[in-house]
C-alpha cells in the first residue's frame, strides 16, 4: 500500500473518496461511542478497496473497521440518539489570508444521504454538472478552484443507492463503482460536518509539555496544515483535555477545554489557562477546514502536579536559610512568602546555615547533608543525576527509579537551586535513623551472659552444632569506623578474620555492627558473619537487606529504626524484609526502645484558634481541646514523628500522576505554650506533605529556657486535604514528653511486616521481666496494600513476636567502659542478635527447615513472661532440637476421644499436635487421663492439640486440673505461618480454667497445655482433662 501523497496515478475523484475513507473511517468515533486513536493516514487505492469490498459497504483496511456510508432508511435505533446539531457560521481563513465565512451545516438526526449531504443527494440548488463534493452554499470561486477534471462524469442523483453510481475511474482509466451500506455511522454532535466540500481532513500535530509543576500554565503547540487540498484553514484551535482520565473526550467540560488561534504560519502557541489537578491528562488538538473537515491531532499526554518543583521540605528549608528548625518558611506557590522560588512575600531573612543544630540530619564530614531528590518522570531520572552531580556538586548514594529517586551528598549551600534543575521534581531529607541501645550502668564479666540465658550453651553441646555452614548478615550503623574497628575485635577473639563486609556506613559511626556481630559470634561461633550499613537512608538500608540475602545470609538480624517508615502499610524496608523472608531467610529486628511513648487515635477534627491560626485542628481530648499538653525541663530537647493514614513510602514516591502513594491532605504541627499562645520564637512544623509526599511531619523542640514558661502543648492543624481517620505520633529519641493522652504502641514500620519476627528485651540479669523501655506492641493494623491501595479490612499483626536478652558484655560497646573495664550492651539492639544467632544454631541443627519453621520453634519454646505485648511470646530458649513436621496426621472426628500414650508424646509440640478435627455446635471433644510430667530425657512435657472451627462462633476450652501442680492454658492460631497467641490463662492454685475466643469459619485452633514455672526452665507437673467446643 501507497501513501497518499506517493500515489501519484490517483486522480481527483479518487483523491475524495480516499479521503472520506480517511474521514469517516478514522477520525470518527465507532458506533460504541468509544474514541478511536488518530494513527498515521494511509489511503488504500480503490483496487485494494474493491477487492477487500463487501456489497453493500466499504470494507476495513489495514485492520480497520469497516467504512459504513449513509443509507436511506436512516440511523439503526441504537444510534438513534445520537442526533447531530447545528454549528455557527464559522470564519475561514483562504490562501489570500482574507477570511471568508461559510454557514453551518446542520447535521440530521435521521435519513441518508440526502439529509445528511444535500449537494450529494438531489440538492435542488446544486447546479448542473457541479462537483458533488463541494457545498453549494460555499462561494462560486471555491466551488469552481475544486472543479473534477474533464471526463469525470460525476453527476449527482437524488437516489442514496446511486450516490456513488458514476463511474469513477481508476488509476489505469477502468471504472469502479460502489454501493453504501444503509448503515449509518453516528457523527459526534457538535463538531463541524467532516464530509463536505473537499474531503481530505487537515493535518494536525500537538506538542505539550510531559509534565507540568506550579511554576506555571503549561504552553502548548499546535500545528496545522490542508493536507495537500489547498483548502482554507479556520483559524481557530480547539484543545480537548480528557479531564475525568477515563480514556475519552466526551465528559462535561473536555471539549475546547481552551482555544488559540493559527497564526500566519499555522502555528498556534496555547496557555492552559484552567488550572488542573494533579492527575494525568491525555489532550487533543482539532483544526478544520474551509470545507468542514475536521482535523485531530494524535493525544498527547501531560501529568500535571501542581505541588512539585519547589523545595517544601522544612528541615531543608530552614537549613539553608540559617533558621532554627521550625521556623515557618512558606514554600513558593503555596502561601505568604518564603521559598527560593519567591511565593508571594520574597526569601526570608537569613542567617548562617548551622548543621550542629540539626543533628537528626546525616550530614558527611564534608558537612553535606543526605537527601532523597526525586525527577519529574522516571525517564528523566538520569538527567537529573547527571545535573546533580555537575551543576550542584552532588555524590550519589544510589538511584531508585520505581520511585523517581536519587539519594546523596548535597552541599547545603546548593539546597534552594535545586529547583533550578530540569526535571526536579521534589527534595526530602534523611533523617537520622534511631539505632535501638541504651544506656544503663555498666558491670559484668568478657563473655555475653546471653548465652547461657537462651540455653544456648547446652544446645551446641547436645546437637553439636556452632552455626558451621550458616551464614548470618548484620544491618546497623557501621562496622568498622570506631578506633581499629574489626582488626580490634579480630586481636581480642571476638571476631573471626573474615567478616564480610559488602558496605560500611559513613566515618564517625560507633560500630554498634560490630557489637551485634560480636553477641552472634559467642552464641554461634562457627557461623560465617556479614555486614551492611543501614544508615544512608531507607532506601539503601532497603538494598542492603536484599544484599544480604544475595550473598547467601539465611538469618538476617538489624537494630536501626527511622523516623519517617510508614505506621499504616508496609514501606519499602518492611517489603525488602519480607521478599527475604519469602525467599527462604529468616529475618529478625529489634522491637524498639520507646515503651509506651506514643499518640495514635482516631481523628476528629474541630475548629480551634492555636498559636494564632484558626483551623481544622484534632481533638486532642475528644471534649474540643486542641491542645495536648506536656512539661518539659530547661535545655531538654524532646522529638516526636508525628503521621496519619495516608499511604506513602519511605522518601516519598511522586508515583507520575498515577501512583497510590501520593499524599493529598497535609498537616502543619506547633509547640505553643500550654494556653495555646504561640511562643516567643514561633514553632511551626509544616510537613508540605502534597511536595514531599510523606504523611510524616518530624517535630523537635529544645526548652532553651527563654520561653518563661516549662509547661508546652502539641497541636496538629490539618491544612489542606480531605480528614484522615487516624492520627498518631511516635516518640523518637531525646526525652520522653510524657504527653496528654500518649501511651500507644510504638513497634511500627518495618518491626511490623509480615514474617518478621520483631524481639522484644529482658535483662539477662533478670531475664523474666520486660526491660521497661522495650517498644509496648500490641495488635498493629495495617491499612493499605503493598501498592498503597487501602483494604476493605484492616490487617492485624500482633507484635512483639520474641524477646532476647540484653545487658550483655562486648568487648567495645557502649563506650565508655565502667570502673572495671567492661562494657555492657543494653536495648532490643542487643536482643535481635541472640535470635539472629540461635536461628543460625538451629538451622545447621535442622537444614531441611524453613524460615518459618523456625520462628514458630522460637516462639511455642519460648519461656512464657505474661507480656505478650512487651515480649510476644516471651524468652526465647533452646531446650530440644528442631524437628521437622511430618504430614498432618488424619483427621479423627470429633466427639469422645480415647486417651493416647502420653509416653510417645507425639503432640510435644505445635507442628505435631494432635488434630481433633472441626467442631460444631453440640459436638465436643473431650480427653481424660492427660499428664504433664517430664519426659525420660528430663524435658518439659507440652500437650498441643489442634481443631478447626466448622462455623463462625466462639471456640471454648475447658481444662480441669485433677492432681499435681498448676497448668497454664494457651490458645493460639496461626498468622501468615507463625503461631500468634489469642488468649492464656496462667492464674496460679486453680483447678480449673476455662478460655474463650471468637474464630471464623474454617480458622484452626491450637490448644497448648503445660505447667507452671515453678523456678527458672523449670515447670509443673499434673494430671488433667480438656474438652474444646464451638458455641
Amino acid at each position: 500500500m501507497q501513501s497518499f501523497k506517493s500515489e501519484r496515478r490517483l486522480i481527483s475523484w479518487e483523491n475524495r473518496i480516499m479521503s472520506l475513507w480517511t474521514t469517516l473511517g478514522f477520525r470518527l468515533s465507532h458506533q460504541d461511542g468509544r474514541r478511536t486513536p488518530s494513527r498515521p493516514t494511509i489511503r488504500p487505492t480503490l483496487e485494494e478497496l474493491e477487492a477487500r469490498n463487501a456489497p453493500g459497504s466499504l470494507s476495513g483496511v489495514g485492520g480497520q473497521p469497516p467504512l459504513t456510508l449513509l443509507g436511506a432508511g436512516g440511523p439503526p435505533a441504537a444510534a438513534s440518539t445520537r442526533a447531530a446539531t447545528a454549528a455557527p457560521a464559522t470564519q475561514f481563513v483562504g490562501n489570500s489570508g482574507a477570511a471568508t465565512t461559510r454557514p453551518a451545516t446542520t447535521l440530521p438526526a435521521s435519513g441518508g444521504p440526502a439529509a445528511l449531504l444535500p449537494s450529494l443527494a438531489g440538492n435542488a440548488s446544486a447546479p448542473a454538472g457541479a462537483d458533488p463534493f463541494v457545498d453549494q452554499s460555499s462561494s462560486p470561486a471555491d466551488a469552481a478552484s475544486a472543479a473534477p477534471p474533464a471526463g469525470a462524469g460525476a453527476s449527482a442523483t437524488p437516489a442514496a443507492a446511486n450516490m456513488f453510481a458514476s463511474a469513477l475511474p481508476r488509476a489505469d482509466g477502468s471504472a469502479f463503482t460502489a454501493t453504501p451500506s444503509a448503515d449509518r455511522m453516528p457523527v459526534p454532535t457538535g463538531l463541524p460536518d467532516p464530509v463536505l466540500s473537499r474531503l481530505a481532513s487537515p493535518n494536525v500535530t500537538l506538542t505539550a509539555p510531559d509534565f507540568v509543576n506550579f511554576h506555571g500554565s503549561p504552553l502548548l503547540v499546535v500545528q496545522a496544515s490542508a493536507d495537500g487540498s489547498n483548502n482554507a484553514l479556520d483559524p481557530t484551535v480547539h484543545i480537548d483535555a480528557d479531564l475525568k482520565h477515563d480514556g475519552s473526550f466526551t465528559d462535561a467540560g473536555d471539549a475546547d477545554f481552551a482555544t488559540g488561534q493559527l497564526g500566519p504560519n499555522h502555528t498556534a502557541s496555547i496557555t492552559l489557562t484552567q488550572p488542573l489537578a494533579y492527575g494525568t491528562y491525555a489532550l487533543r488538538a482539532r483544526v478544520a477546514d474551509a470545507g468542514g473537515n475536521v482535523g485531530v491531532s494524535t493525544d498527547a499526554i501531560m501529568v500535571v502536579d501542581p505541588s512539585a518543583g519547589f523545595v517544601g521540605s522544612e528541615p531543608l528549608l530552614d537549613l539553608a536559610y540559617g533558621l532554627p528548625y521550625g521556623t515557618p518558611v512558606p514554600p513558593p506557590g503555596l502561601g505568604n512568602g518564603g521559598g527560593e522560588n519567591g511565593g508571594g512575600g520574597g526569601a526570608p531573612k537569613t542567617g548562617t546555615p548551622k548543621p550542629q543544630d540539626f543533628k537528626f540530619l546525616e550530614f558527611d564530614q564534608q558537612g553535606r547533608v543526605l537527601v532523597n531528590v526525586h525527577s519529574t518522570l522516571t525517564k528523566y531520572l538520569d538527567g537529573l543525576q547527571s545535573d546533580l552531580q555537575t551543576k550542584l556538586g552532588f555524590a550519589t548514594v544510589g538511584a531508585y527509579p520505581s520511585q523517581n529517586l536519587v539519594v546523596g551528598w548535597l552541599p547545603v549551600n546548593q539546597i534552594l537551586n535545586l529547583s533550578n534543575l530540569d526535571h526536579f521534581h521534589s527534595v526530602t531529607s534523611v533523617y537520622k535513623p534511631q539505632v535501638h541501645n541504651a544506656p544503663k550502668l555498666n558491670i559484668g564479666s568478657v563473655t555475653t551472659e546471653g548465652d547461657k540465658v537462651i540455653k544456648a550453651d547446652t544446645f551446641r553441646a547436645a546437637n553439636k552444632v556452632d552455626g558451621t555452614g550458616v551464614k548470618v548478615g548484620v544491618l546497623s550503623d557501621t562496622v568498622s569506623q570506631f578506633k581499629g574497628g574489626l582488626a580490634d575485635s579480630v586481636a581480642t577473639g571476638d571476631l573471626p578474620p573474615n567478616v564480610q563486609v559488602l558496605q560500611d556506613g559513613p566515618a564517625g559511626g560507633t560500630d554498634e555492627g560490630r557489637a551485634m556481630l560480636e553477641i552472634i559470634h559467642d552464641v554461634a561461633p562457627g557461623a560465617a558473619l556479614a555486614f551492611h550499613t543501614a544508615v544512608l537512608g531507607p532506601q539503601n538500608f532497603a538494598d542492603g537487606i536484599k544484599a544480604l540475602a544475595a550473598a547467601g545470609a539465611k538469618s538476617i538480624t538489624d537494630d536501626i529504626g527511622y523516623a519517617d517508615e510508614p505506621t499504616y502499610n508496609d514501606g519499602v524496608i518492611a517489603q525488602s524484609a519480607e521478599n527475604v523472608v519469602a525467599g527462604g531467610a529468616f529475618y529478625t529486628t529489634a522491637a524498639g526502645n520507646s515503651a509506651n511513648e506514643a499518640y495514635q487515635a482516631s481523628y476528629k477534627g474541630i475548629t480551634a484558634t492555636v498559636g494564632g491560626v484558626t483551623g481544622q485542628f484534632q481533638d486532642i481530648t475528644g471534649t474540643g481541646s486542641a491542645l495536648q499538653t506536656f512539661t518539659l525541663a530547661p535545655n531538654t530537647a524532646t522529638t516526636i514523628a508525628f503521621t496519619w493514614d495516608a499511604a506513602f513510602l519511605e522518601a516519598g514516591s511522586p508515583g507520575n500522576g498515577t501512583g497510590n502513594f501520593k499524599v493529598n491532605n497535609n498537616f502543619i504541627a506547633q509547640v505553643t505554650d500550654a494556653a495555646g499562645n504561640a511562643l516567643s520564637t514561633p514553632q511551626v512544623f509544616d510537613a508540605t506533605a502534597t511536595n514531599t509526599n510523606e504523611a510524616f511531619d518530624f517535630i523537635t523542640f529544645t526548652n532553651d529556657g527563654s520561653f518563661g514558661t516549662n509547661n508546652f502543648a502539641f497541636s496538629f492543624n490539618l491544612a489542606s486535604g480531605a480528614a484522615p481517620t487516624i492520627v498518631s505520633w511516635q516518640h523518637f529519641g531525646n526525652a520522653d514528653p510524657k504527653a496528654l493522652n500518649e501511651g500507644a504502641p510504638t513497634i511500627f514500620g518495618h518491626p511490623a511486616a509480615k514474617g518478621v519476627v520483631s524481639t522484644g528485651a529482658v535483662d539477662q540479669a533478670n531475664p523474666t521481666v520486660a526491660e521497661s523501655f522495650s517498644a509496648l506492641g500490641g495488635n498493629i493494623s495495617i491499612l493499605f496494600d503493598a501498592n498503597g491501595v487501602r483494604l476493605a479490612t484492616p490487617e492485624v499483626r500482633a507484635e512483639p513476636i520474641v524477646a532476647g536478652p540484653d545487658g550483655v558484655l562486648t568487648s567495645f560497646f557502649p563506650p565508655p567502659a565502667d570502673s572495671q573495664g567492661n562494657f555492657r550492651f543494653f536495648g532490643t539492639s542487643a536482643a535481635t542478635p541472640h535470635v539472629a544467632a540461635a536461628a543460625a544454631l538451629l538451622m545447621q541443627q535442622a537444614p531441611a527447615a524453613t524460615a518459618t519453621q523456625v520462628t514458630q520453634y522460637l516462639v511455642k519454646n519460648a519461656l512464657n513472661l505474661n507480656d505478650p505485648t512487651h515480649t510476644g511470646a516471651g524468652l526465647i530458649q533452646l531446650t530440644v532440637p528442631l524437628a521437622v513436621p511430618t504430614p498432618t496426621p488424619t483427621p479423627t472426628p470429633p466427639g469422645i476421644v480415647t486417651p493416647f500414650n502420653a509416653e510417645e508424646e507425639i503432640n510435644q509440640t505445635s507442628d505435631t499436635a494432635l488434630y481433633l478435627g472441626t467442631l460444631f455446635p453440640g459436638q465436643p471433644a473431650n480427653l481424660s487421663n492427660l499428664d504433664i510430667s517430664l519426659l525420660a530425657d528430663g524435658r518439659n512435657d507440652y500437650d498441643w492439640f489442634s481443631f478447626t472451627a466448622g462455623q463462625t462462633g466462639n471456640f471454648v476450652a475447658n481444662e480441669g486440673t485433677t492432681s499435681g501442680g498448676n497448668i497454664e492454658l494457651h490458645l493460639f492460631t496461626l498468622q501468615h505461618g507463625t503461631l500468634m497467641e489469642l488468649a492464656n490463662s496462667v492464674t496460679q492454685s486453680i483447678s480449673s480454667q476455662s478460655l474463650s475466643v471468637a474464630v471464623a469459619a474454617g480458622q484452626e485452633i491450637l490448644v497448648e497445655v503445660k505447667g507452671q514455672n515453678t523456678s527458672f526452665g523449670v515447670q509443673d507437673a499434673a494430671t488433667y482433662q480438656l474438652s474444646a467446643a464451638i458455641s
